[in-house]
């Protein structure tokens, strides 16, 4: 909501009960990683991708806070039509 020091919204990077965002894995994750202001050079998957493999157990959220850096995340990760938050 609007404040004297600006305006804020709510924004859902992960679903709640945390666990199901790793539903899709055989065993859940042993380590993660948050990664804050993805963008579309150097995205931390990229750089810690042995460490998210099924056998090291890492987990990655990423969340970029730009809506047109989301927007082309999506679009080269090949997503269509993915609602914010979801």
């Amino acid at each position: 909501g609007a404040s004297l020091f600006g305006l804020s919204v709510p924004l859902q990077v992960a679903l709640w009960p945390f666990e199901r965002n790793w539903a899709h894995l055989k065993a859940p994750p042993l380590q993660f990683y948050l990664e804050i202001g993805a963008n579309d050079f150097g995205l931390d998957r990229e750089d810690l991708g042995p460490l998210l493999s099924d056998s090291a157990g890492g987990f990655l959220v990423s969340f970029e806070p730009l809506i047109h850096k989301y927007a082309a995340l999506l679009r080269n990760l090949g997503t269509a039509h993915v609602p914010l938050g979801a």
